[in-house]
């Protein structure tokens, strides 16, 4: 139904709220390359991993726990 929307601008309201109708589109541009780790396990059952690569704030830090927790059988908290 995108081609049969009234595109006029703001032209859609509820009472005195104009209703948006539209498409969000972002692109992230990143380089990607070779990365390592390194898993030190200590005695007391922690593990502490070590890479070469960065969080942009997506969350890559907690998924990477998890990963590691589950490869090591440990829980995320150590």
């Amino acid at each position: 139904g995108w081609g049969q929307r009234d595109a006029t601008p703001g032209s859609v309201r509820d009472g005195e709220w104009l209703i948006g109708l539209g498409v969000a589109a972002a692109v992230r541009i990143n380089l990607l390359m070779d990365s390592e780790a390194r898993v030190t396990l200590g005695s007391d059952g922690r593990a502490t991993i070590e890479t070469d690569m960065t969080d942009i704030g997506t969350g890559s830090y907690t998924i990477l726990a998890q990963i590691a927790g589950e490869a090591l059988g440990l829980p995320i908290e150590a």
